[in-house]
């Protein structure tokens, strides 16, 4: 039970004392002392329907307040009527109180679904199911002005396309926010909880359980003048950039690249894919790692030539050259993959090439190599010419013992892992009726 709420039950029951002491004593001096406020709150509390479980209770009426019109009490809620009942006493009812954890998700449902006129949220990273976490497509019918900081890749593209598909909701993009800002003209939250994601690109129930979170709830008027300013400075901006479709194809790159690297919510600085893969599917989740299994063929002659060539190349590079600033890991050895023979022309080099996991972390569960493979960009392959008008394509790959992460953890991969993989790889291949499979890991879970 939140503090909050626990206040109100105490100033309920307070109430409650007072009102029997004066049905035994009229004249009582301390009649007088019984606020409307809290006689009006004892009786609306008893009789709320929201605080019984029975569907067949009857609807409140319209001008019982928002209270009622939630399955449970918030502290905001309840702070809104307590703020209507005082206003007819001309009291300064306005209240702060902290929340934590569940409590503000609670919070921010409430100040969403009871808002008369405009809805402003200032909070930099949405994540998945956003939009259905907070309710926020429940309210269709006021408007909406939301700001993030999508440009830093910590927001979910597809988070945002559900924003701006959404009629009565228009969101803008800033750069330099990191609040966590939620504004009615009523109330607000402003605390530490992102929407479903956070700043290293976390996102979900799972990836984010753990996180502390913290906020507070205010009716304060000047409070809320004072957010409604400051929200409106920058959301006119002119820094500040519409968020359509567009923008949302210039942030997925960045958003998909952080999300290959999100640390695991972990503190251990090396853990083996596999255990991952069993316990917690969902952290391998976008993180571009596939696994291969096909028949083990010879390479061309060319092939072969050319591939060694990449890896006296890589053999004779400083050690400062086989570090991937980008992908921060360290690679180890070099290899390639070569493609069928096909014609000699642009189309056909097309559909060579074409399904290639670029850019992709593989696990080679046809090699014996416990290592991970990174597949560069397309155009690091080479032309491989078998025969007049015939060629084949060698593609690049460079191996490392680990898989980094952002926060200075690894995965790893061990022979036993690398063999229950080709076992699942192989049973895979039997259900796909297939020769050949290049499948991301997290379909490998049993």
């Amino acid at each position: 039970m939140p503090t909050s709420w626990w206040r109100v039950c105490c100033r309920a029951r307070r109430a409650f004392s007072i009102s029997r002491a004066m049905s035994r004593a009229k004249n009582s001096t301390s009649a007088s002392s019984v606020s409307l406020v809290d006689s009006r709150l004892l009786l609306l509390i008893s009789s709320a329907p929201c605080l019984h479980n029975s569907p067949s209770q009857s609807k409140p009426k319209a001008d019982e307040g928002v209270l009622f019109t939630l399955r449970r009490p918030t502290p905001y809620s309840i702070m809104l009527v307590w703020k209507s009942l005082a206003t007819e006493e001309g009291e300064d009812m306005s209240s702060e109180n902290f929340v934590s954890g569940s409590d503000i998700l609670d919070e921010v449902r409430a100040l969403i679904e009871s808002s008369q006129h405009e809805i402003r949220i200032a909070v930099a990273f949405w994540g998945k199911g956003a939009v259905q976490r907070i309710a926020l497509n429940k309210r269709t019918d006021v408007p909406v002005e939301i700001l993030c900081n999508a440009s830093s890749g910590a927001c979910n593209p597809d988070a945002m396309s559900e924003l701006i598909g959404l009629p009565n909701v228009k969101v803008k993009n800033c750069n330099w926010l990191h609040a966590k800002v939620f504004l009615s003209t009523d109330a607000l939250i402003a605390g530490s909880a992102n929407v479903s994601a956070n700043g290293l690109s976390l996102e979900g129930h799972q990836e984010l359980k753990g996180w502390n979170e913290a906020a507070i709830v205010s009716t304060n008027g000047d409070a809320i003048d004072d957010a409604q300013r400051w929200f409106s400075a920058i959301w006119d901006n002119s820094n500040c950039e519409e968020v359509d479709d567009e923008f949302i194809g210039t942030i997925r790159p960045v958003w998909n690249a952080r999300r290959r690297a999100r640390p695991l919510s972990t503190s251990t600085k090396e853990t083996d894919i596999l255990s991952v893969l069993d316990s917690s599917p969902e952290v391998l989740t976008n993180r571009g790692i596939r696994v291969l299994r096909y028949p083990n063929e010879n390479r061309s002659e060319g092939g072969e030539k050319a591939t060694e060539e990449i890896r006296k190349e890589f053999d004779d590079s400083p050690p400062g050259e086989k570090i991937s600033p980008i992908l921060g890991a360290t690679f180890s050895r070099a290899d390639s993959y070569e493609t069928k023979q096909v014609k000699d022309t642009p189309e056909e080099k097309r559909k060579a090439l074409a399904g290639w996991p670029w850019n992709n972390w593989l696990i080679d569960t046809t090699d014996n190599a416990t290592l991970f493979w990174f597949l560069g960009p397309q155009d690091s392959v080479q032309k491989i010419r078998q025969k007049a008008n015939v060629v084949t394509f060698v593609v690049p790959a460079y191996g490392a013992r680990k898989l980094p992460l952002s926060n200075g953890a690894y995965l790893t991969l061990s022979r036993k892992s690398l063999v229950e993989l080709r076992r699942r790889a192989d049973q895979r291949r039997r259900e796909l009726g297939k020769a050949e499979i290049d499948i991301p890991i997290e379909e490998l879970l049993l």
